[in-house]
């Protein structure tokens, strides 16, 4: 096993940073963490958001009768079905049921 003295161009360099660059204990603010939280949040629910509405493509390629009706399966990928128990219950009945209604910027 060759070390690592014995490979092609591995001499005994030492790496040098700029030290006004790289911070040797760097802290991170809860604001940062908040930020990458958010971050990672927002970039989750796009991609659970992508694999819904392309699994619907998937099926209503096959399925559709016209582009209408393939697009109007796709924009409601991401709806689940409500039942009568659903809109009874006092703690739901008041709940916006199209939370990505709510998440859309308005135009």
């Amino acid at each position: 096993m060759a070390s690592g003295r014995d490979l092609p161009g591995s001499d005994d360099h030492r790496v040098t940073t700029n030290s006004s660059l790289v911070d040797d204990n760097p802290k991170i603010t809860m604001e940062e963490l908040l930020r990458l939280k958010d971050e990672c949040l927002t970039k989750i629910r796009a991609e659970e958001l992508y694999q819904v509405r392309n699994d619907a493509k998937l099926r209503a390629v096959y399925t559709s009768q016209s582009y209408d009706e393939f697009k109007d399966i796709v924009d409601a990928a991401h709806l689940k079905p409500i039942n009568k128990k659903d809109k009874m219950d006092a703690s739901t009945k008041s709940r916006l049921w199209n939370t990505a209604a709510k998440e859309c910027p308005k135009d």
